[in-house]
This record gives C-alpha cells, sequence and structure tokens, in this order.
C-alpha cells in the first residue's frame, strides 16, 4: 500500500518516481527528496504538455514552470507554495553538502502526496479521490534494524548529480514539443480535448481536501533555519541574547527542541522563540552597511517583527536568498571585517572622486582577494570564487567587483533610464521592466543586457524588450546598460 495509490492507474510513471521517494523516506533522505522533486518535474511536465490553458514561459526547467502565471493560477497558492518546497528540498539534496535529515524527506513526500492529490482530482479522468484522504506516514516503509545491514546504500551527491544528468538527456523537451500548439499532432490535440473536459468537470464541485497549509508554512521556517546552519536535529543548544542582567551583559536561553518526538506544543515554541532570534539579527543590520545598503526593502521589511508571524513560501525565498547572508551588528566583534568594510568604502570612494590612493587601495584589496582564493574550501568562500578570481587578476574588473558589492545608487540607476518613462506614455508592462531594470542595479551595480531575456523580466515579456519597445529603445537600453558597466570598470 502506498500514499501514492491515487495516481497509480493513470500516470504510472509519475507512481513508480513517487514511490521511490516514499520508499527511501526513512532509510536514504537525500535520495528521497531528490525523488519527489523527480516526480514533481514530470508532474509540472505532463500538466504543460495536456493542459492547454498552461503558458510556457520563456525557460522550461522547473522553477520558470512553477512560477508561471497561469500555472500559479491553476495550481492556486496551497499547492503552488507545497511545489516550490518540494523544488527547494530537491535542490538542497542534489547541489548543497547540508545534511538532509529523515523529516526533511518525510516532508517532501508528504508534500508531493498533497500534489498528486491535487493533479488526481483536477485532472483524473477515471475516478476521483475521496476528499477526506489523508497522508499516512505509516505507509512509508520503516528503517532497517540497527543490526541489519542495508541492501541499498545511500546515494551520494556526485551520484545524483549524475543521475540527473541523465534523467534530463533523456527527457521530452517541452521547449521543443510546445513551441506552438499549431504544430501539435492529432494525438496529443485530441488528449488536451479530454483533459480540458475532465478538468471541467472535476472542479465543478468545491475542493474541500485538507491540504495542510500551516504544516508547510511551519516548515519553511525549519528548512530557513536549515539553510542559515542551523541543526534542527539536536535535542538542546543556546541562542546568546544581549541584555542580559549579568556581568557578562550576555545570556543565554536553552530551547528544547522535540522535532523527532513530534511535540506539538515545543515545536510552536522553539519556532516562536528562534523566529524572535532572527528577528533580532535582522533588526540589528546596519543600513549604511555597503553590503547590506543594496537590499535595504527586504532587511527594512524582516526588521518588523510583524512579518515573522506568518512566513510563506514567497517570504521564504526573500529571507533565504536576501537577507541571510548579510551582517548584522548584533554582538559584532570581527575587527577584521569592519576593517574591510573600511577599505572597501575607501576604496569606492577613490574611484568616484578620482584620489590618487586608489592605485594602493586596490592593490590591497587584489592582495586580499588572491589570499582569499587560498580558502576554497570554505563554502563561503567557494560560491564567489568567480568574482574573488577577477579582482585578484584584473585590474579593470575591480570596479566592477565593487559595484556588485555595494550597489548603484537608486536615483542615478531612476536617472539613466528616465528617458524610456519620463514624457512618455508608457504602458503599466513598460513602467514595470524599467522598475526591474532599476531594482535590479541597485542590487547588483551592473547588468548584462543579456539578463533582459531571462527571468524575472521574461515573466512580463517573454520575448524580452522587443515585444514592449521599438527596436530604436532597446538599443539605446542596451547602451546604457554597457555605459554603466563601462563606468564601473574605469
Amino acid at each position: 500500500m502506498s500514499n501514492f495509490a491515487v495516481i497509480q492507474s493513470e500516470w504510472s510513471t509519475l507512481f513508480g518516481a513517487a514511490s521511490k521517494a516514499e520508499g527511501m523516506a526513512n532509510t536514504d533522505a537525500r535520495t528521497s527528496c531528490f525523488y519527489a522533486r523527480r516526480t514533481l518535474e514530470l508532474a509540472v511536465d505532463w500538466l504543460y504538455k495536456h493542459d492547454p490553458a498552461l503558458r510556457l514561459p520563456y525557460q522550461d526547467h522547473l522553477s520558470a514552470l512553477i512560477h508561471e502565471p497561469t500555472f500559479k493560477a491553476t495550481a492556486g497558492d496551497a499547492v503552488f507554495t507545497k511545489a516550490k518546497l518540494i523544488k527547494d528540498l530537491g535542490n538542497m539534496a542534489v547541489h548543497s553538502t547540508r545534511i538532509v535529515l529523515r523529516t526533511d524527506a518525510v516532508t517532501a513526500t508528504r508534500e508531493l502526496f498533497h500534489f498528486c492529490y491535487w493533479l488526481a482530482r483536477t485532472y483524473g479522468q477515471r475516478a476521483r479521490p475521496a476528499p477526506d484522504l489523508r497522508f499516512d506516514a505509516a505507509l512509508i516503509p520503516l528503517p532497517p534494524a540497527p543490526s541489519a545491514v542495508s541492501a541499498d546504500p545511500a546515494q551520494s551527491i556526485e551520484q545524483l548529480q549524475e543521475l540527473e544528468t541523465q534523467l534530463k538527456a533523456s527527457d521530452e523537451k517541452l521547449s521543443v514539443l510546445l513551441p506552438a500548439k499549431a504544430a501539435l499532432d492529432d494525438e496529443l490535440q485530441q488528449l488536451r480535448l479530454e483533459v480540458a473536459a475532465a478538468k471541467q468537470a472535476n472542479t465543478t464541485q468545491p475542493d474541500t481536501h485538507d491540504y495542510s497549509e500551516s504544516e508547510t508554512r511551519d516548515y519553511f521556517i525549519d528548512l530557513l533555519l536549515k539553510e542559515a546552519g542551523w541543526q534542527l536535529d539536536v535535542k538542546n543548544f543556546e541562542v546568546p541574547v544581549s541584555g542580559m542582567p549579568n556581568k557578562q551583559g550576555v545570556g543565554s536561553h536553552v530551547g528544547e527542541t522535540r522535532l523527532k518526538l513530534g511535540d506539538p506544543l515545543d515545536d510552536a515554541q522553539l519556532r516562536d522563540e528562534l523566529a524572535g532570534f532572527l528577528h533580532q539579527q535582522v533588526a540589528a543590520m546596519n543600513l549604511d552597511n555597503f553590503v547590506v545598503r543594496p537590499r535595504r526593502k527586504w532587511v527594512e521589511r524582516f526588521a518588523k517583527l510583524e512579518s515573522w508571524h506568518k512566513l510563506d513560501a514567497n517570504a521564504h525565498t526573500e529571507l533565504s536568498q536576501q537577507v541571510a547572508d548579510l551582517p548584522t551588528a548584533l554582538l559584532d566583534n570581527d575587527e577584521d571585517a569592519k576593517r574591510f568594510d573600511l577599505l572597501v568604502l575607501r576604496t569606492q570612494l577613490a574611484i568616484l572622486q578620482a584620489l590618487p590612493d586608489y592605485a594602493a587601495l586596490r592593490e590591497r584589496l587584489q592582495a586580499i582577494a588572491s589570499a582569499l582564493e587560498e580558502q576554497e574550501a570554505i563554502p563561503a568562500i567557494k560560491a564567489h570564487t568567480e568574482v574573488i578570481a577577477q579582482a585578484a587578476e584584473q585590474s579593470h574588473g575591480l570596479g566592477i567587483f565593487i559595484r556588485s558589492l555595494v550597489g548603484l545608487d537608486r536615483e542615478t540607476a531612476k536617472q539613466a533610464f528616465s528617458q524610456f518613462v519620463v514624457g512618455t506614455s508608457a504602458t503599466a508592462s513598460q513602467l514595470e521592466f524599467i522598475n526591474l531594470i532599476v531594482n535590479y542595479l541597485t542590487e547588483n551595480g551592473v547588468m548584462d543586457a543579456a539578463r533582459l531575456y531571462a527571468s524575472p523580466f521574461t515573466d512580463i515579456s517573454q520575448q524580452g524588450p522587443e515585444a514592449l519597445f521599438l527596436p530604436a529603445r532597446v538599443t539605446e537600453m542596451v547602451r546604457v546598460l554597457d555605459e554603466i558597466r563601462a563606468r564601473a570598470m574605469a
């Protein structure tokens, strides 16, 4: 018996992948999360192939497909959030060295069950699943006894990456299959008509299934903490708290986590305490810090305590991508980091004011970058190897390196692109497109023109800027971006 029997008769390929995710949840968590994401990929590909209501985005990778507005509208917020969580867990399993826990795999399996329930309920042509169908963790095979030898050893990250490459090579490419609906063969056209009819019939009744949205939201906090380096499988840990009435001025709060034991009261208390601690970290971030300043809007948002009361999928993404790696002034005693901040700021000032000490400051930064190149074993350094190497080897690249750290002043960016907005009858889509460029420059300092043909720009216009602006205006847009880059390199 399986939690995924609901899709077995009509989606046998999905059932095979989902069964692997379920079967390994207690024995090989990393591989289980991989197969959960694999099932999601196959399901989403099926949806785009068979549901004519879905518009294929500019790129056909999983993230672009589930974020496409027609998909989000079709799936609804609850199912979209689950799809995103499955994707993130799968990506962590394949592309991160972080430990993947059994609870992660069980969560991915549970969320996949809800996604498959929605798929069967919405598109099933033979039978609809019962509204009261629930995920049953007892159906997941138990791990072998400690003394037993596992017949299938856990897969390594390298093995999963190789498997991912092999599967992608054999998968049908949506971007090739669906370039135009008119080119679809007769069989697929007939299937689409049948799916559309089933979908219409199935959705006439309201969906009363319990998608356990609160569990999904709670787990996003756990995943955020994991990405920030917290180990949630231990029972006791200490969190430093400043302002305590003792001689050191720093107290400690001992929290006890029972995530493995399933104590909902303790889980809620733990999450509240950890969310409060993370809020303190964000609230203490210095908005004048050159690293923090480009991401000011996210820091200001999460510096408000009420933003932590309810974290949805978008909040999780913003925290993990825009806030998690920023420095905080809370208990900030890292003198070396402060000295580096000062060095970068002085170098930035020397560039802006053409000061004679720029050459000496540049050499100091290049020396630091060269030293960092030798520390690739540190994950934070390895993630930025390319830009560090550029700063170390190319003097003309130093300006871009600094600009990428400090961003571009927002008013400067707005002024550079004002010609596309001021005094024109710009449409809402044109205004949004230009605003995205300004936001990108504010955060990153420079922008390659090729970015205009990728998400999030293609979320507004799948064909790129040419579908919104006249050719001469697009040429001018590219020229402005090139000019901003050239100034950074000067």
